[in-house]
């Protein structure tokens, strides 16, 4: 995985020395050499993070967040993308019923992009991708102390009509370094490291992940998370106490 990376930004850099005076040349050296860095920076940064989950070094930070600012960052995040692949991309928070929660909102982002972002690759043009925020409604106490006393278990769903995955591959779908979702895994696509990594930090935030898909029909993630419901004092500027959710 490092060595394809490594390899090109080599490739292209002695192509570039070997056409000093083609500025088309190396124009197009220099784009290729700047999007292999960006794989390659890629792949070290997932080594990192399953490095320092692995070794328990991970630091946890709790502030307000404003569950419908954060799907609006998702939204924003991922608008261009959907664009440029012609791609629906929605974002539903109807389901919640409080808005206002204490989080880690890096990490709770980090798991978000990760499921998102895995969902656009293996949706072809003219698909959908739907991410889902919704708090559970009923009686908290019988999952027990999934849900502390002053907690919500909170739903983050994320849906897409991709390739799916074969059902042999579901059950190695969180062992590092597996990526054959459909027995026809490209060699330079990615590491394999970004579902486990998902998988750690959703545990670490006190979490589950599910994961329900069928090869040609698509997946959908579900994260489920207990978050601490926010109240006055809580962060900065939390949000609104007892706001519902209005978007």
């Amino acid at each position: 995985d490092f060595r394809t990376p490594m390899n090109s930004i080599i490739g292209f850099a002695n192509i570039a020395l070997e056409h000093p005076e083609e500025p088309a040349a190396m124009t197009d050296c220099l784009k290729k050499i700047q999007k292999s860095s960006d794989h390659l920076l890629s792949l070290i940064n997932d080594v990192l993070d399953v490095s320092r989950i692995e070794s328990g070094v991970v630091e946890l930070s709790e502030e307000g967040v404003d569950l419908l600012d954060f799907a609006d960052d998702m939204r924003s995040l991922f608008s261009g993308e959907a664009m440029r692949k012609s791609i629906v991309f929605d974002v539903d928070t109807t389901g919640l019923r409080r808005r206002c929660v204490m989080a880690d909102r890096q990490h709770l982002g980090q798991i978000m992009v990760n499921l998102i972002g895995n969902a656009f690759k293996f949706t072809e043009p003219g698909g959908r991708v739907s991410v889902r925020l919704c708090e559970y409604g009923g009686r908290q106490e019988k999952y027990g102390a999934h849900v502390p006393e002053g907690y919500g278990r909170f739903d983050f769903i994320v849906t897409d009509t991709g390739c799916g995955m074969v059902p042999e591959f579901l059950e190695k779908l969180f062992v590092p370094f597996e990526r054959d979702g459909l027995r026809r895994a490209n060699p330079t696509e990615g590491t394999g490291l970004g579902m486990p990594i998902t998988k750690n930090l959703v545990e670490l935030l006190g979490g589950s992940i599910e994961v329900k898909s069928e090869a040609g029909r698509g997946s959908e993630f579900t994260v489920t998370l207990p978050l601490k419901l926010a109240s006055e004092g809580d962060g900065d500027d939390p949000c609104a106490v007892g706001a519902t959710a209005d978007r």
